[in-house]
């Protein structure tokens, strides 16, 4: 499989992961609700500012991070992304086209999904945060590849050409 081929099949096992995941917990209606909405960083605090609420459904009490705190929050989600993309640019450096076209367009489906769902959002953040994510991937494979010669951690056939061409032989001359 070429290198775009193993990028979609990432992308689209990581959309069943988080479309099982938001099944769970819209079935499960959990007491405090999604745990990965959680603000880490950012908002009015170090810990960001959690809103206690009640859930549409059950009734029970639900704690997930305010709308409009205003400035960039960093919760389980944002740190999902920056791994998730990072890791696919540091593998497939040469798809990072791809990656950003795929981050974005998740977003879109995120935002027109939301309208359906109390567990569904969509944060334009999170395409800055893939970017970001995308620019360390490729930075760490650059900075892998100057320092320890040859190709990043990729499969991509181009780095196997590089890689895998046999060393060029002279010939030893003994005389004038």
């Amino acid at each position: 499989m070429n290198d775009t081929t193993w990028v979609l099949l990432a992308c689209a096992v990581c959309v069943l992961v988080i479309h099982a995941y938001g099944a769970l917990l819209e079935a499960s209606d959990l007491a405090y609700g999604d745990p990965l909405r959680v603000v880490l960083l950012g908002g009015d605090g170090v810990e960001g500012e959690l809103a206690e609420g009640r859930s549409r459904r059950s009734g029970r009490k639900t704690r997930e991070r305010e709308d409009g705190g205003g400035g960039v929050e960093v919760d389980g989600w944002t740190l999902l992304h920056l791994f998730f993309y990072g890791a696919l640019a540091f593998v497939f450096p040469a798809q990072w086209p791809l990656l950003f076209l795929l981050g974005a367009t998740w977003e879109a489906y995120e935002y027109a999904i939301s309208v359906r769902s109390e567990w569904w959002y969509a944060r334009w953040q999170d395409i800055a945060t893939n970017s970001v994510g995308i620019v360390l991937g490729l930075a760490l494979a650059w900075s892998l590849r100057q320092h320890h010669g040859g190709a990043p951690a990729s499969s991509s056939s181009s780095a196997r050409r590089r890689t895998s061409r046999p060393p060029v032989r002279r010939r030893l001359r003994l005389g004038p």
